[in-house]
């Protein structure tokens, strides 16, 4: 069961509004999934606007972070 859902949020162009680009999904059995916006960039991601990805390694998400990202994914 989901416990949480825990946003990180983004400035994606000057003069706009705080938009989330990510979100880490909490269960109830102690593991996490983040789903953001961004693709595969070798052995990590790079931020894109029109793709998702999905990430289940907690390291790989924390290292994952964005320009104008006021939150990681902590």
């Amino acid at each position: 069961m989901i416990t949480d859902i825990v946003p990180a949020w983004h400035v994606p162009n000057e003069g706009c509004s705080e938009m989330p680009w990510s979100f880490r999904f909490e269960f109830d059995v102690g593991s996490s999934v983040v789903v953001a916006l961004g693709e595969a960039a070798g052995s990590g991601f790079s931020y894109l606007p029109d793709e998702l990805v999905v990430i289940f390694d907690s390291d790989l998400s924390d290292s994952y972070v964005i320009p104008g990202s006021s939150h990681s994914q902590d």
